[in-house]
């Protein structure tokens, strides 16, 4: 077995254990998940986590929060222009800001995810 296979190997036995954690933590269900194929696992983890987000929010990066900030302004002044197009000019202007004012937004943006982990902490019911 090469190494990367085996890495690779091991990431996604660390993965299944985190995601057991996260359903003992978070599901109403109080079962043992080993005796489930990890697909399944995976699938229900992935199912309460995005029923967990519809409850709290979903929390943006600092990029997006810069996107939905000048989207308007930037769509008022081309109007014609596709979605595609829109989204190219942003990104533009994006690259412009210099990291000062980019890590306003990150800072932002970080605030949220923190908000947003905050909240999905009340959800728990049990710890792991």
């Amino acid at each position: 077995m090469s190494s990367s296979s085996s890495s690779s190997s091991l990431k996604e036995k660390q993965r299944l254990v985190e995601t057991k954690r996260f359903l003992q933590c978070y599901s109403s269900e109080q079962r043992s998940w080993d005796d489930l194929p990890d697909y399944i696992i995976f699938e229900y983890a992935r199912t309460l986590k995005r029923e967990l987000l519809k409850k709290v929010g979903v929390a943006h990066s600092g990029y997006q929060l810069f996107q939905i900030e000048h989207r308007q302004k930037c769509k008022a002044q081309n109007p014609t222009d596709q979605n595609g197009v829109i989204n190219h000019k942003l990104s533009l202007m994006w690259n412009e800001l210099t990291e000062e004012e980019k890590d306003v937004y990150r800072q932002r943006g970080k605030a949220e995810k923190d908000a947003q982990e905050r909240a999905i902490q009340q959800f728990k019911i049990r710890e792991a």
